[in-house]
């Protein structure tokens, strides 16, 4: 874990590839919430929306809702001719919240003319779907 701070102590003025962003969800380390929230919010203050996204979907696992206000900042960004395009990573983070709001702007973006973008979407929308059909202990 402690590696894992060491990294998120540089994310922002260095950039990473999403394997960090991979690693960080499948070892669901959710005491980290606190440091990949200022790498995060670190890269935004550099202007760096794609890099910020990155780390949107392991902070949604593990903060839910309270992510909202960084996914509009991150939506508030100029996008264009950022490639890849952040949304991708915010469809993947709104597969993590449930509820109507989040389920209609997936439905939204997986009609995206981009493919990065809608294929997110449905794999986003396909996950929630698998957790809604699982039953409760």
């Amino acid at each position: 874990m402690r590696v894992f701070g060491k990294l998120l102590a540089l994310y922002g003025p260095c950039f990473f590839e999403s394997k960090l962003k991979r690693a960080l969800l499948r070892l669901d380390l959710p005491a980290l919430a606190p440091d990949v929230r200022a790498a995060l919010e670190r890269a935004l203050g550099l202007d760096r929306a794609y890099l910020a996204s990155q780390l949107l979907p392991p902070l949604a696992r593990w903060e839910g809702e309270a992510i909202r206000p960084l996914l509009a900042q991150i939506l508030s960004t100029p996008r264009e001719g950022c490639a890849p395009d952040p949304l991708s990573n915010v469809a993947e983070a709104l597969g993590y919240l449930p509820g109507p709001d989040s389920r209609h702007q997936l439905e939204q973006y997986a009609r995206s003319q981009y493919p990065a973008i809608s294929e997110e979407a449905r794999r986003a929308l396909a996950r929630g779907a698998a957790l809604a059909a699982r039953p409760t202990e």
